[in-house]
């Protein structure tokens, strides 16, 4: 109910408080396994939100939980908030194992969608590390299993324009207009012709709308697609 609350609402005080309600439940009845599903629900509320302690909090009490409780699933849902938000919060080094975890338990349970997710996260923190070739080929495989995703294409895009390679940038930010329009995002007018016209500026400019002014929407990445995922 935390969740649901706070996705048809964005009210996140109503859905913490339905959280405080199920985690005394959980208390009650010493029922570990509703305690770890509520917390990787309530990772997914606090990463939509940008509250990065509050995740690395709760993960932190998730992977105590997930050595007694069967649950993959929610333990996968989980790991990659964590893996997020030690990347968001400057941990590279802790994010990547975290994100090794991440993916381990994705690979295992074989669901695109966290398989997806898994793969992204890698792929951004490898990005951020410099490791250009291991970024390219987490992004291939979370292309490949979700090609029209905005934020995958986001960092690609990203990807190719940092490491000079323009002409591979133009097509990525050919899809991610696609993508866009796929998923009725508004494309500003005129940006398609604008990339078809040429010159050095054009990809740059388009990086900085198209990507760098996008953080927040790639922040939130993962949490709409996968909210559901535990139902």
């Amino acid at each position: 109910m935390g969740a649901a609350e706070y996705f048809e609402t964005g009210d996140y005080r109503a859905a913490q408080a339905a959280f405080a309600r199920a985690l005394e439940i959980s208390s009650a009845e010493r029922d570990a396994g509703l305690e770890l599903r509520t917390l990787a629900y309530a990772t997914s509320v606090d990463h939509f939100d940008l509250r990065w302690s509050e995740v690395l909090a709760k993960s932190r009490r998730i992977r105590e939980l997930a050595r007694r409780v069967d649950d993959p699933r929610s333990e996968t849902y989980a790991r990659y908030r964590d893996a997020f938000a030690l990347m968001q919060t400057g941990h590279a080094d802790e994010g990547t194992l975290a994100s090794d975890a991440n993916l381990a338990l994705a690979e295992q349970l074989k669901d695109r969608g966290l398989l997806a997710d898994a793969l992204y996260v890698k792929s951004a923190l490898a990005q951020l590390k410099g490791e250009w070739r291991e970024a390219r080929a987490y992004s291939d495989r979370a292309l490949a299993l979700s090609a029209h995703q905005v934020p995958f294409l986001q960092t690609r895009l990203l990807l190719e324009s940092e490491t000079g390679n323009r002409k591979a940038g133009e097509a990525y930010l050919e899809r991610l207009l696609a993508g866009e329009e796929s998923q009725n995002i508004v494309v500003r007018e005129g940006e398609r012709a604008r990339v078809r016209s040429g010159g050095k500026q054009t990809l740059g400019e388009a990086v900085s709308r198209r990507v760098c002014g996008q953080g927040r929407a790639n922040a939130h990445h993962g949490t709409e697609r996968g909210r559901n995922r535990l139902g």
